[in-house]
């Protein structure tokens, strides 16, 4: 492990009902290579055993914090935004309450982002329903020098949201006052509406890592389901986005015809990786 880096990272994990997942999420974190975190956990008023999960970490580990909210808010935007305020780390890292991270995330992540004095970046994620399906995946070993990437700007955001929330890291001082977007019809694209901000005004460009590195827990809601519900919040993004104060107009028609055309890759590719099991 390179010992250039020791920036505190601040992971922010909200929680709601995640008993059944949690645990695996917060182990993940426990197992990074990369030491130096604190991890700002939020409860958003769950009903569930989630916060008997979360006074075992916090009592076993310093690092572990958990925050209960006083009323559930319907929405991960609020105790994402709860954790950003409260987070002290020279870097932010998001990790939803249902997926798993490799070993090497922060690690590699931060030399990354240290080594090219860069603000945000973001990896593969490679989805599972069953922890033991990615067994053999948490168990590969990177190298730094081997690390692939490629770089996305604003412009190629548009046409789709290929970052995943648990895949980021970024720097806290771009952020300044800048929040997830607090509104229950932007809820499941908060997050786009984020990074596209981000990228917009924050950074030139982010990194792409070309490596599974987070796992993302499908959950027992149709595919089809879900992309017609995703189809129409990006709609409902592309009718309110502006850049550089104007809106989209007819272009927001060419981001949905390419929207629509890489969510159909992806569902193939999906496919593909479950008939083949690990892939």
């Amino acid at each position: 492990m390179s010992t250039h880096s020791k920036e505190l990272i601040s992971i922010i994990v909200p929680n709601y009902n995640s008993s059944k997942t949690i645990e695996d999420a917060l182990t993940s974190v426990i197992n990074q290579t990369y030491k130096n975190w604190e991890m700002i956990i939020i409860d958003d008023y769950s009903t569930d055993n989630s916060i008997d999960v979360l006074k075992k970490f916090s009592q076993t580990d310093r690092r572990v914090k958990y925050i209960s909210l006083l009323r559930n808010s319907g929405i991960p935007a609020v105790p994402r935004n709860k954790g950003i305020e409260k987070a002290k780390g020279t870097f932010l890292a998001f990790l939803d309450s249902d997926d798993v991270w490799h070993p090497q995330k922060l690690e590699l992540q931060i030399e990354f982002l240290t080594k090219r004095e860069a603000d945000f970046c973001f990896t593969d994620v490679f989805p599972f329903k069953g922890i033991r399906e990615i067994e053999n995946r948490i168990k590969e070993s990177f190298k730094y020098e081997n690390i692939l990437y490629s770089t996305l700007s604003h412009s190629k955001l548009l046409y789709k949201n290929v970052i995943s929330t648990s895949s980021v890291v970024l720097r806290s001082s771009i952020l300044d006052k800048l929040r997830f977007y607090e509104d229950v019809n932007y809820k499941a694209i908060e997050d786009y509406l984020f990074w596209l901000t981000i990228h917009q005004y924050k950074v030139d460009k982010s990194y792409w890592l070309k490596h599974y590195l987070v796992f993302y827990r499908l959950s027992d809601l149709s595919i089809s389901k879900s992309k017609l519900a995703m189809l129409r919040k990006n709609y409902k993004v592309y009718s309110n986005y502006k850049v550089n104060g104007k809106s989209l107009g007819l272009r927001k028609y060419i981001y949905m015809s390419t929207y629509i055309f890489l969510s159909l890759l992806h569902l193939i590719k999906y496919l593909v990786v479950k008939r083949n099991g690990n892939g």
